[in-house]
């Protein structure tokens, strides 16, 4: 082991390891659950040698290139690396901590710094919620606190130097919280001018194409059994909705419509079109309003797909000239790019049945894709069916139809849950004929199938269903959690019927209990969570939270260009166009720059102030050609320049005695300094002196010399240097 002594304390290497830790923290969901231990082994490491005064142990270059191709193998066995941010911030992260096997100078600890913070931007590219930036300037102020305390406490000795003395108990303590207070006050001083940026300068949209599997909400243009299962207990945020006038849908009605799926093969479904087509066309529809009408803004949060979400059954979208939004297939609407930020727009739904004419040589909604080999116990169950819905002259009915398929799913014992477990490769006839327990996929996929072969025409919806109420802002949260998927029928004369299979079978949470119908899709009955006494103060609190996210996603993260342009329209600039926002930033940001500039200077010099004061003078008396000498006291040239200047005699007297006391006397209480000084600059304005000329013709009147004789009596033809900073005695 090396007998060098630490060239860097151990209360620095400890708080760059803090900092480090918290910045790694962000990226901890995507991190292998192995990753934590060689992190803390060389987080250990570093830090054993520093608490007894030594370096670490040196570490070769083949030992590092070991340690950095046994950590890449180890995230390439666990599929955690790649070019996304996922895999990419593991790999920053192990490069991050390999920096502890070469820290041993102040450079080595700059780089560390600098590393880290170019790891928390990088998490702030995925999530800008308003607890992930809290924790991010936390973070940065970690990180810089680290670099002034360097500043503070210095360097240890090094091998050929004495030991240092021990250092006082407290000054490590005394040394960070110098360190954080000064963070602070640089935070505080940079935050207006942080705010002015964000108001004249949108954020751009960083997120369009970058992977990131952890921020997107799991919602795909294809659904297959248990692509929807594993969002049921994910908490995250999909989206908010604000209603105008405060009139909220009803619980039944709160259905909100992502994207429709079509194309099956009897197992998957998705929106496939023949052809080369690669959007969908839009349909001829007729709208049928029998509902309440409601306008309502969303808040979306970025998943990296093009759809948004609406009630069901939305009539219109609101254009914007950064967002443009096109209506799809089955009233579906989505924007023109990924949404990779936070999204905001107000649409306005129709609470009631609407309908679209299916377009048969574009969509076949009687098509199953699946070769004809089908089991015997599904054809058979199908046969059953449709003959039970032939009217009396043999025709089919599609309303009969729909309600004999829901009475099979009712009398057969199925079960909703979100843990159906394995349904095999032929998951549709394993869900109808023998498990009989799934989530809302597996019902939407099954009864739209079952219709499909019965003759009537079936596809599949997904979106979310239903919502959190939140009390103080009066807004829906809709999350993760709520995903959910239904089938339409069309019906001849009525249009798409919304049918939920999932509403007529029971529920059971996971632990095997069956479910009152008032908690049907509660996901933390689901999960069988119980009700505790400290629920309601917790929900409360929640509720106080998310009103202050609700507050940040609508004002700080939905700012956009259009923001822009209505906070320009309201300062009377929107004539001005691209060119008003510069002219904010220039009238802005000049006179509080140098108003920063004005208050740093004077705290710069703090009680030195005299000492500027009276150069201020000794510069003016310099100018009407009384130079002081560097050894002539102030009360010595304050006589004397009265004598040249008699009407100022008694100000300079006085000036020269308040000068002396704060230069030569002891220290005054903060209020008689400040009292001082400002007689100080208070008597500095009143002096104001004659030209050379006009002492020229008062002397010839008096005839009496222009200047007394004294020491430094004289006037030199060149600039003498600056006044002495030596300190005479009186």
């Amino acid at each position: 082991m090396s007998t060098r002594r630490l060239d860097l304390r151990f209360s620095t290497i400890c708080g760059l390891v803090i900092a480090m830790g918290l910045a790694t923290a962000a990226f901890f969901d995507p991190l292998p659950w192995w990753m934590p231990v060689p992190l803390v082994a060389l987080g250990l490491w570093r830090l054993w040698p520093a608490w007894q005064g030594r370096e670490a142990p040196a570490v070769g270059r083949t030992a590092k290139y070991a340690l950095l191709l046994s950590m890449t193998a180890l995230l390439w066995a666990s599929g955690r690396l790649g070019l996304g941010l996922d895999g990419a911030g593991a790999m920053f992260i192990v490069l991050l901590w390999s920096k502890l096997l070469e820290l041993h100078s102040a450079r080595d600890l700059q780089r560390t710094c600098a590393i880290a913070l170019f790891l928390v931007s990088a998490n702030l590219l995925v999530s800008q919620s308003l607890a992930q930036c809290l924790f991010a300037a936390l973070t940065t102020i970690a990180v810089l606190a680290v670099l002034v305390q360097r500043q503070l406490v210095g360097r240890a000795a090094r091998a050929d130097a004495p030991p240092p003395p021990p250092p006082p108990p407290g000054e490590a303590y005394a040394a960070w919280s110098r360190s954080w207070k000064l963070c602070g006050v640089l935070a505080l001083q940079a935050a207006p001018f942080t705010l002015l940026l964000f108001l004249c300068v949108p954020r751009p949209s960083l997120l369009e194409g970058l992977d990131r599997r952890n921020g997107r909400s799991g919602i795909t243009d294809h659904l297959e059994p248990g692509s929807l299962a594993h969002l049921a207990l994910d908490r995250g945020l999909a989206f908010r909705a604000t209603f105008m006038g405060n009139a909220l849908p009803a619980p039944q009605d709160e259905y909100w419509r992502g994207l429709v799926l079509w194309s099956t093969d009897g197992e998957t479904w998705g929106r496939h079109l023949p052809g080369s087509q690669t959007e969908p066309p839009r349909e001829q529809r007729r709208e049928i309003a029998r509902g309440p009408t409601l306008t309502y803004e969303i808040t979306i949060e970025p998943h990296g797909q093009p759809w948004i979400y609406t009630l069901d059954c939305p009539l219109n979208v609101q254009q914007s000239e950064l967002d443009t939004y096109e209506q799809q297939v089955g009233f579906v609407w989505a924007a023109k790019y990924p949404i990779g930020s936070t999204r905001l727009y107000t649409a306005t739904s129709v609470l009631g049945p609407a309908s679209d004419q299916p377009i048969r040589h574009a969509i076949d909604y009687l098509a199953v894709n699946d070769g004809g080999e089908r089991d015997p116990r599904l054809t058979a169950l199908v046969s059953e069916l449709r003959e039970s819905s032939r009217t009396a002259d043999g025709f089919l009915d599609p309303a009969q139809a729909v309600e004999h398929t829901l009475d099979w799913f009712r009398h057969m014992n199925f079960i909703y849950t979100l843990d159906p477990g394995a349904m095999g490769a032929h998951a549709t006839e394993t869900f109808l004929f023998e498990r009989r327990q799934g989530f809302c996929e597996h019902y939407a996929a099954a009864f739209s199938l079952v219709m499909r072969l019965i003759g009537v025409p079936s596809r599949v919806v997904v979106g979310y269903l239903g919502g959190e109420v939140n009390p103080i802002g009066g807004f829906i949260d809709v999350r993760n959690s709520n995903a959910h998927a239904w089938s339409e029928v069309w019906i001849r004369g009525e249009g798409w019927r919304r049918v939920d299979a999932t509403l007529v079978v029971a529920q059971v949470d996971q632990a095997g209990n069956t479910l009152a119908p008032d908690d049907h899709f509660d996901t933390a009955a689901l999960a069988g969570s119980g009700h505790h006494w400290w629920d309601a103060q917790l929900k409360a609190l929640s509720n106080r939270w998310d009103y202050v996210e609700a507050q940040w996603d609508r004002w700080a993260l939905a700012y956009d260009q259009d923001s822009l342009a209505t906070l320009m329209s309201y300062l009377h600039l929107g004539a001005l166009g691209m060119a008003a926002p510069l002219v904010v930033l220039v009238a802005v940001a000049i006179p509080s720059l140098a108003l920063v500039a004005r208050i740093m200077r004077r705290r710069r010099y703090g009680r030195q102030a005299h000492a500027r004061l009276w150069g201020r003078l000794t510069a003016r008396l310099e100018h009407h050609g009384l130079v002081r000498d560097p050894a002539e006291g102030p009360s010595h040239f304050a006589a004397r320049a009265g004598m040249a200047f008699p009407q100022h005699a008694a100000t300079l007297a006085a000036f020269a005695a308040d000068h002396a006391l704060l230069a030569y006397g002891p220290p005054l209480p903060p209020p008689e300094h400040r009292q001082v000084l400002t007689r100080l600059r208070h008597a500095l304005r009143q002096l104001r002196f004659s030209t050379h000329s006009e002492r020229s013709r008062h002397s010839e009147q008096s005839q009496d010399p222009p200047f007394p004789p004294g020491p430094g009596s004289r006037v030199c033809a060149h600039r003498p240097g600056p006044p002495s900073t030596s300190q005479p005695s009186p």
